[in-house]
């Protein structure tokens, strides 16, 4: 199986739980289950909103 995010070859893929991408544990946060996409998007968010207020 390969990652999503790297395109490499892993034994034990996740599924990220906010966009469905597969992804190894180099990519992304296996315990909480998201893809480092959808995390630097989360975080990316977070600065954006702190900005805001």
């Amino acid at each position: 199986m390969k990652c999503s995010i790297c395109n490499k070859k892993s034994k034990k893929l996740f599924i990220c739980e906010e966009c469905g991408a597969k992804f190894c544990a180099n990519c992304g946060d296996g315990k909480r289950e998201w893809c480092d996409m959808c995390l630097q998007f989360e975080e990316t968010q977070k600065n954006n909103e702190s900005i805001d207020t």
